[in-house]
């Protein structure tokens, strides 16, 4: 005979005689009565999230793509570009042409991020074709870093893909001849321009980025942005 007050509901009953095995409240819905409790404006945000809006603005994909750029959850990745005491700046680059990496640290000089070791610099964004060295104008270095900056201070971490710095006039009319869209007097040939990618942002949110950070020329292409200390300009390739 059942006694009177029995605690289980009619489906936990229901279990008992059939056997069958009934989940439980999920974590979730445990959260969810928490926040309600505490602030039903967050139980409703938390149960109904705005899906397909940006994170941070700009287009219809996230500006910054946790899953591209968080790695294995169960080994944290550890930042690769992250302030640091001082206002300083560590970036770590990776060549794609060549697979060459860099670390490099910026130190903020009167506002300009500027690198400790910029004939390190100027090597890893030589003419790789020709093996020529230029250096890098002193602006756009600090226009790279400083773009990194702003994607760490909105969380992103990760290495800087650069796909192109200097160019020498002979391996610019080189690409003029395969058709890959270089400038006749393409500010790579005065080391004054960079293209690059940082994974898990899209180009088009990177693109905003620079032209709301960096006064001179802005480029969004297919899978990378172009970014260089000429005048102020934007254009999609």
């Amino acid at each position: 005979m059942r006694q009177s007050g029995d605690p289980r509901t009619p489906a936990m009953r229901l279990s008992r005689r059939t056997g069958t095995v009934l989940p439980g409240p999920s974590r979730r819905a445990v959260l969810c009565s928490g926040l309600a409790a505490l602030c039903p404006c967050m139980a409703r945000a938390f149960l109904f999230p705005s899906e397909g809006q940006p994170l941070f603005g700009g287009t219809g994909q996230p500006l910054i793509d946790f899953d591209a750029s968080a790695g294995d959850l169960r080994r944290p990745a550890r930042p690769r570009a992250a302030r640091q005491s001082g206002g300083a700046l560590t970036l770590k680059l990776r060549n794609t042409n060549t697979g060459e990496r860099l670390a490099l640290r910026f130190a903020d000089l009167g506002g300009r991020l500027a690198p400790d070791r910029p004939a390190a610099l100027d090597h890893f964004l030589r003419d790789w074709r020709q093996d020529r060295v230029k250096p890098i104008d002193p602006d756009i270095a600090s226009g790279l870093a400083t773009l990194v900056a702003e994607a760490a201070r909105q969380g992103w971490r990760g290495e800087v893909q650069i796909a192109s710095g200097y160019r020498t006039r002979k391996t610019n009319d080189l690409l003029r001849r395969e058709g890959a869209g270089a400038a006749n007097n393409s500010f790579h040939i005065k080391a004054m321009a960079i293209d690059f990618a940082l994974p898990g942002i899209a180009p088009a949110d990177l693109g905003q980025m620079a032209r709301a950070a960096l006064p001179g020329g802005v480029g969004v292409y297919p899978g990378f942005v172009h970014i260089d200390s000429g005048p102020p300009r934007s254009w999609r390739g």
